[in-house]
């Protein structure tokens, strides 16, 4: 596809007005050709912290309880429109790395009020297979590329890099200020997600627009059973202020830091 005409689609796809199901065809025809692969997540950590991997799930507000922090049944009607998933669809949406990844996308910033929110960590029992996001790096890329037997000309390498910026684009556009928020980024996760039913869901950067260092990036896993694929090792409350100027703090007033027992229930033990 010549770049004229991908930039002809993306200047479209910047519109509020288009129909999703016309939005879906568009996104089709963009990603017609573009290489997208399963990458694998191993349940190990692969640097020098020995261990599983762990991941981090956040909800505003305090609650105690397993089943108040995992995602709806699919096809509850509370279930609206979110990053990666259309209305009644539940997804696990989480970090990995660090829960500060997963902060940014629920921190209210209109205020600065004290705030709460619930945080799980729990590790993976077996390997997950991904789709990435808005793969940008020129030469992680091109290697990819390459160890798919992909050949193309410095042309076709902009046409790619043209679609995937597009896609990070959206991911990371912030919901309560940009119009179109969840449009583009629903309809690439929906579309990817049926092309690719063997992998268990998508990984993309946080919103953009903060100053606020965190090292995860956002999952949003298509899984139905929790228990099958992951164990739950800690849970934390935390209350904070988020204040907002040009350093964008993150202010912890208290935490509150725990396991889960038998039944389901966090037990907390308040240290600070």
């Amino acid at each position: 596809m010549e770049n004229k005409t991908i930039n002809d689609f993306i200047q479209r796809l910047r519109e509020n007005s288009i129909a999703r199901v016309k939005r879906e065809g568009i996104w089709r025809d963009l990603l017609t050709g573009y290489p997208v692969w399963h990458q694998n997540i191993d349940s190990k950590n692969n640097d020098e912290d020995e261990g599983k991997r762990k991941f981090f799930r956040i909800q505003r507000g305090y609650h105690d309880n397993l089943e108040r922090m995992l995602p709806l049944s699919t096809g509850d009607e509370q279930i609206g429109l979110g990053r990666a998933n259309y209305e009644k669809e539940s997804l696990l949406y989480c970090t990995d790395m660090d829960f500060y990844s997963c902060l940014l996308e629920l921190v209210d910033r209109t205020h600065n009020d004290i705030q709460r929110i619930t945080v799980i960590e729990f590790t993976s029992k077996s390997n997950l297979s991904i789709i990435p996001i808005g793969l940008t790096d020129r030469k992680r890329y091109t290697e990819i590329l390459l160890s798919n037997g992909l050949k193309f000309t410095e042309e076709g390498f902009r046409a790619y890099q043209l679609i995937s910026d597009f896609m990070d684009e959206e991911f990371r556009l912030i919901s309560d200020i940009e119009g179109r928020s969840y449009l583009n980024s629903s309809v690439i996760s929906k579309v990817i997600r049926e092309d690719f039913p063997k992998a268990h869901g998508l990984r993309y950067k946080t919103v953009r627009g903060f100053n606020f260092y965190h090292r995860g990036l956002n999952y949003a896993f298509e899984i139905n059973n929790f228990h099958d694929y992951f164990e739950i090792t800690h849970c934390m409350q935390q209350e904070f202020r988020w204040l907002e100027n040009e350093v964008r703090k993150f202010d912890q007033l208290g935490i509150n830091v725990g396991k889960m027992n038998k039944e389901g229930k966090f037990e907390f033990e308040k240290y600070k």
